[in-house]
């Protein structure tokens, strides 16, 4: 199994949706922009599964995949503020969350550890960005504030708990392992 297995085939397609999607975005083509957001989750979705169901669960895979999601939220957050609709502030947020989570990712490879698993907290949290990404795009703006603070609040509990995780790793001298 190579680097171009499916799984990461489909990581990777992420990517280069990006591309049609800042286009759009910039252009305020809201339903092209909205389109492009559900086709890229919906192939983060297939890549675990295809890797699970495949037996092609790898460590290049994970990080890829890790690397992937942080690299979408930051390209869709600033294209959304460079455009006006999304808060310059809150993307500051986000982006600084994302970075001090590849940081710690980043010091456990460089110790020899696996990088942490995705949790629930940070996958439910993926969800609730993307809904808030996708109602800042089209300004459906009764739940945009909600939306928003529930976001911040998730990334907020799932950074707490990453830290915890990251701590333990470090601390233990192994990598944290999750039950879910």
């Amino acid at each position: 199994m190579g680097i171009f297995s499916i799984p990461n085939s489909l990581s990777l397609s992420r990517i280069l949706i990006l591309v049609p999607f800042v286009y759009a975005a910039l252009n305020r083509n809201v339903v092209l922009a909205s389109f492009l957001l559900l086709v890229s989750a919906s192939t983060d979705v297939a890549d675990g599964f295809t890797a699970r169901r495949l037996n092609q669960v790898t460590r290049f895979g994970a990080i890829l995949d890790a690397s992937v999601d942080k690299i979408h939220a930051v390209v869709v957050l600033v294209s959304l503020s460079v455009t006006g609709l999304f808060p310059v502030w809150a993307t500051v947020l986000i982006v600084a969350r994302e970075a001090v989570i590849v940081g710690g990712g980043l010091d456990l490879m460089r110790r020899g550890r696996e990088i942490l698993p995705p949790t629930f907290e940070g996958r439910f949290t993926r969800l609730m960005l993307l809904l808030m990404e996708i109602s800042y795009l089209i300004g459906f703006s009764p739940f945009n504030l909600v939306l928003l603070f529930g976001v911040l609040v998730l990334m907020s509990i799932s950074l707490v708990d990453y830290s915890r995780l990251y701590a333990r790793a470090i601390g233990e001298g192994k990598p944290a392992r999750l039950t879910n």
